[in-house]
């Protein structure tokens, strides 16, 4: 392994540029600027002399030069494959970067070889506790302060949002002149997605004994151009979880974040929600199966299962 050649690379861009962009820093701040700095758009590299002589280039008043190539596998497939030979001749001087800001294709010949002889920087999607210590550094960083449960509401606000989305959002917290940042404080300053726009629909879903205002918060969710297939298997799930919930005596929030792997807000929702028989639920449940299986024969639009469901829903809570 070529401990002068890197190889940048994942599902995670955001973290990814983050750690290319420290990586340039510190060549900069040598004290002369962009001067060993030499970054190549792959999609002009032309043959393997072009690349070779950058690589070959001798650092000026220092020992190293830095040269980053951005998405020369991704974007230059067949010349990428034609300077495998190449890598074996960077000399010394010089620490190589191949940048790609996404999952490359791991077929192809450049990639094998880099796999093989590059120091490997692959950056994976941050799990749920990873984003949400990461944003509690970036408040830190920040000096702000999240209470916790605005920082869960936060991110099941903005779940499936990238970090470099996400990181707006918080920069947009640290701006406000709040201390520490409350729920209204989140709910009043982020945009909201599907996943917010339906946990209030799951909130009117599992408290609201009317069917008229049930139906009024679907009504909204179709108006706004939700999609239903996630509305339906949003359903789906709720109902599991509900069906879960039976299973305790008086849960707190808490167990059911910890033993459902659920935020903070629909694990309070659960807890304050007047619930049918585990009985009637598991019948309930069994309906699902029937208009999943209809739907994907085509005989029952996923518009109808969904008002079906509401409807047997509010029928067995009024028992």
């Amino acid at each position: 392994m070529k401990k002068n050649l890197i190889f940048i690379y994942g599902a995670d861009s955001y973290r990814s540029f983050e750690y290319l962009k420290a990586l340039k820093n510190k060549f900069i701040d040598r004290g002369l600027g962009e001067t060993n700095l030499q970054v190549i758009d792959g999609k002009n590299i032309k043959n393997p002399m072009q690349l070779l002589s950058a690589f070959q280039i001798m650092p000026f008043l220092s020992d190293k030069r830095l040269v980053v190539v951005m998405k020369f596998l991704s974007q230059n497939k067949k010349v990428a494959g034609d300077c495998v030979d190449i890598l074996d001749k960077i000399p010394d001087t010089s620490v190589v970067v191949f940048y790609e800001g996404a999952s490359p294709d791991m077929r192809i010949r450049m990639a094998r070889a880099l796999q093989k002889n590059a120091q490997i920087k692959d950056f994976l999607p941050l799990e749920n506790y990873q984003r949400k210590k990461w944003a509690q550094q970036i408040f830190k960083r920040n000096n702000k302060t999240i209470l916790p449960e605005a920082l869960d509401f936060l991110l099941t606000r903005k779940k499936g949002e990238s970090l470099g989305g996400l990181i707006m959002e918080l920069n947009k917290l640290c701006l406000l002149n709040a201390e520490p940042i409350s729920v209204s404080d989140v709910a009043n300053n982020i945009t909201a997605q599907f996943d917010d726009k339906v946990y209030h629909f799951s909130g009117v879903f599992l408290k609201s004994f009317s069917r008229q205002e049930i139906f009024r918060r679907l009504d909204r969710l179709r108006f706004q151009g939700e999609d239903e297939n996630m509305i339906f298997f949003t359903l789906v799930n709720l109902i599991r979880q509900v069906l879960s919930t039976k299973e305790y005596q008086n849960p707190s929030a808490k167990e059911l974040m910890r033993d459902l792997k659920i935020s903070y807000y629909p694990a309070l929702q659960l807890c304050e929600a007047k619930l049918p028989s585990a009985f009637l639920l598991e019948k309930l449940f069994q309906e699902f199966f029937a208009y999943d299986l209809a739907i994907k024969t085509g005989k029952m639009k996923i518009g109808i299962a969904i008002d079906l469901i509401i409807d047997k829903w509010v029928k067995i809570r009024e028992g």
